[in-house]
């Protein structure tokens, strides 16, 4: 795996994360703004919690079914973009988030954009799916630059901070199908 990082990602460049990444992974996540555009990242969120994080994004990388990269822009990790692989259906979950200060930058397009060709080109997987809260439409220009295709849209399906969230299912299939 190390072979392939860094990944070259435009105006990013996309690493393994380390624990000495902790401080910044929470400086950047421990924000309410995160946490209500995403499904998955909580508010407060500490030091500790990116610890913990860190640890089994590195765990799952070494089994091969997680590849979790830090987006680095300027020499510090400013977010964090991952695939979740299931291999019994040769596909994988994209999830994504960046810190506030570098939103609408074209950086998270930039870091999909090639984890999308580290996904089918190196993994050789047949299809890459996303998702994204129905308010988050930064997240779903982000899917549409990188030509995701909306699939369906679970009513109410996450639910978080006491409120339901409809939640934005899209994929991206390989083009050598």
């Amino acid at each position: 795996m190390n072979r392939i990082l860094p990944l070259d990602a435009g105006k990013v460049t996309l690493r393994t994360l380390e624990e000495s990444d902790a401080d910044q992974i929470a400086f950047h996540a421990n924000n309410p703004n995160i946490a209500h555009f995403t499904a998955n990242v909580p508010y407060p969120y500490k030091k500790e919690d990116a610890i913990v994080w860190i640890s089994k994004t590195r765990s799952g990388m070494q089994l091969g079914k997680q590849y979790t990269f830090g987006i680095e822009y300027d020499k510090r990790i400013v977010g964090a973009i991952g695939l979740k692989v299931d291999d019994s259906n040769n596909e994988a979950e994209v999830g994504y988030w960046l810190g506030e200060e570098y939103w609408n930058k074209g950086l998270c397009t930039d870091a999909l954009q090639a984890v999308v060709r580290f996904g089918l080109d190196s993994l050789k997987l047949h299809k890459i799916n996303g998702s994204y809260l129905s308010h988050n439409l930064a997240s779903s220009r982000v899917l549409n630059k990188c030509g995701f295709i909306v699939d369906c849209v679970l009513k109410d399906h996450i639910f978080k901070n006491d409120k339901y969230f409809d939640l934005v299912k899209c994929y991206l299939l390989s083009p050598e199908k």
